[in-house]
């Protein structure tokens, strides 16, 4: 007795073997069982996305958005990953915006930039520098005496409710309460608004006091020069 294998049995055999792909990826030639093929796959384009994050991070960038695509296949009813793709958008990154004046030596010249300043400077005895306020500082000294204006109205209405509250009204006292947390809350803003100025102004003598310093030493450096130009003269002759 003789039993013959039939196709349909010998197709469901090759159906189960796990057979494997093969890829071509970074130069080399990878493979991964079908099975495990998504796997393989996403991991090798998730390896890009890391190297596209790095690149950014090295040209000071940052990463918008990633988007990866994996291709599949059906082959004898199984979906096998075959193929993936990885895109990276990036943008410079934003710079924050900081405020010069509370950065002592902050005005960004060198020595030599100084130095020629100073030259200008001595070339116009009749120039006198006008200060004059950014609109930053415009902006700044509107709303802090806007904030006054705030606490001198909160002022007047506490002394309202305080004559209120000898009526021992309790919604009175409540609303005494409110005002002046509120009236707090504005004060500490002004004084932080008054301190980061004086830090502004600190700073800026800071400033000044190296770009005196520089012009001394220039002044120095050149009568040191002239100095020695008149001894080699007198040696020379």
């Amino acid at each position: 007795m003789r039993i013959d294998e039939s196709p349909f049995s010998r197709m469901n055999v090759d159906l189960l073997k796990d057979r494997r792909v093969n890829y071509a990826g970074h130069g080399q030639l990878e493979t991964a069982p079908e099975s495990l093929s998504a796997l393989h796959v996403i991991s090798h384009e998730l390896g890009h996305a890391a190297e596209f994050k790095n690149e950014a991070f090295r040209e000071g960038r940052d990463v918008q958005s990633v988007q990866v695509k994996i291709n599949y296949e059906l082959r004898d009813g199984r979906m096998v990953a075959v193929s993936g793709e990885t895109h990276a958008v990036t943008r410079p990154k934003a710079k924050s915006e900081e405020d010069p004046a509370l950065t002592p030596y902050s005005d960004g010249k060198s020595i030599k930039d100084l130095f020629q300043l100073k030259e200008d400077e001595d070339k116009k005895p009749n120039s006198k520098e006008k200060t004059k306020l950014n609109p930053k500082e415009l902006i700044q000294k509107s709303h802090e005496k806007e904030l006054e204006s705030k606490i001198k109205e909160l002022e007047t209405r506490l002394e309202s409710e305080k004559t209120k509250k000898s009526s021992s009204n309790v919604h009175s006292a409540e609303r005494l309460k409110e005002i002046e947390s509120e009236k707090k809350r504005l004060e500490e803003e002004v004084r932080l608004i008054r301190v980061k100025e004086q830090l502004k102004e600190t700073f800026a003598l800071l400033t000044d006091f190296r770009k005196m310093m520089t012009s001394n030493l220039f002044g120095m450096m050149s009568i040191q020069t002239e100095s020695n130009v008149g001894n080699y003269l007198d040696t020379f002759v």
